[in-house]
């Protein structure tokens, strides 16, 4: 069943289906077989999206090009399915099962898994057994190797990604939450939420190297039943510069990886929660699904270009930089992905990579 398509007016501009460049704001609604959607994933060539949606057990595959849910892979009653991550290759996709039970305390401490799905034929080829409570998980660019942050069991589980099976497990902070790596694959940076802290892994010696303290430990307002803490997402640029998000101090960090210098101050939005880089406009997003709006930062000058409400009611002008990113956001209050397109319908398809994802939460 085709999703729903809303064009929703953009003060300012006329959007019709005869102005395919004007500013569009869309959602695309998952229902009825999505429901809670979760972290994303792009397929290498941007043409296609998996999202995983926590309350159905399922992963949904959007066409970018039909604007459409074109396949739903069944997962495994109970999963609560949380990020998904695709090969290099385009061949596999991991999916997290966290088992998420309403609140951390409630939430399983024994093992879990990632799914690993075959992308040539829609289905899921076999359970990978990781740690408790696994959330994060990334992949390094050459597709050797993925790492999945287990929140319940404070580990990162290391996966062969040749054949699937996990290699190592290495202990890091108080619930760990995700981790980036830096281009190279020789630094994994992990977000530990409990601790409020980063543990930076180096991937040859396997092996923690540093712990750096970045935000406030034992926070828990607001939102209680998500587990005390307060570091969330991190995202690296080329210059090995990490960009991190203190959900519950309303802080950003920025850490030189190279030099070890770090830099915190207020972020412009409350409860900043996902960061992304695009690295060829030169500026990094900021999201907080609690403000429902996100920041944009310029890499290059230090300063914030401007905060936007992601329901395209408002749209990013010439001085943010962002008229040539499409911004893709999930929206798991509504069982929608909705996404701003500063060039249209045509835009997405002008350059598949200048579509970016994110998560609002």
């Amino acid at each position: 069943m085709d999703s729903i398509l809303t064009k929703v007016n953009v003060p300012g501009y006329r959007i019709d289906n005869a102005d395919v460049h004007s500013p569009m704001f869309i959602a695309i609604s998952l229902m009825p077989n999505g429901r809670r959607p979760g972290l994303p994933a792009f397929t290498p060539d941007h043409r296609y999206l998996l999202i995983p949606n926590e309350e159905s057990d399922n992963v949904s595959i959007l066409s970018l090009a039909k604007l459409s849910i074109i396949h739903t892979v069944e997962l495994q009653a109970g999963s609560r399915p949380w990020q998904a991550k695709v090969l290099p290759s385009g061949q596999f996709a991991y999916v997290t099962n966290s088992r998420f039970q309403n609140t951390a305390t409630a939430s399983p401490r024994e093992n879990s898994t990632v799914s690993l799905i075959d992308m040539n034929i829609g289905e899921v080829v076999k359970e990978i057994v990781v740690g408790a409570g696994p959330n994060g998980v990334t992949v390094d660019r050459k597709g050797q190797k993925g790492y999945v942050m287990n929140m319940r069991s404070n580990t990162v589980s290391v996966i062969d990604a040749s054949a699937h099976e996990v290699v190592e497990t290495l202990q890091v902070g108080d619930a760990p939450a995700f981790g980036k790596l830096t281009h190279d694959g020789k630094l994994l940076v992990v977000t530990n939420l409990g601790s409020s802290s980063l543990s930076l892994v180096d991937t040859d010696r396997m092996e923690v190297i540093q712990t750096v303290e970045v935000g406030i430990p034992k926070l828990n307002d607001s939102y209680p039943e998500w587990g005390e803490g307060d570091t969330t997402g991190v995202a690296i640029s080329s210059e090995n510069i990490a960009y991190v998000t203190n959900w519950r101090s309303h802080t950003i960090v920025i850490l030189d990886l190279k030099t070890g210098c770090t830099t915190k101050f207020d972020s412009p939005i409350k409860h900043p929660f996902g960061v992304e880089i695009d690295s060829v406009v030169g500026v990094v997003v900021f999201t907080s699904g609690v403000e429902k709006a996100f920041a944009v930062f310029d890499i290059h000058d230090g300063k914030w270009l401007g905060v936007f409400p992601n329901n395209g009611t408002v749209f990013p002008g010439l001085e943010s930089r962002m008229t040539t990113l499409n911004l893709w956001m999930t929206d798991p209050d509504n069982n929608r992905l909705t996404a701003l397109l500063p060039r249209g319908l045509k835009g997405i398809s002008e350059d598949w990579n200048r579509n970016m994802v994110t998560k609002f939460m």
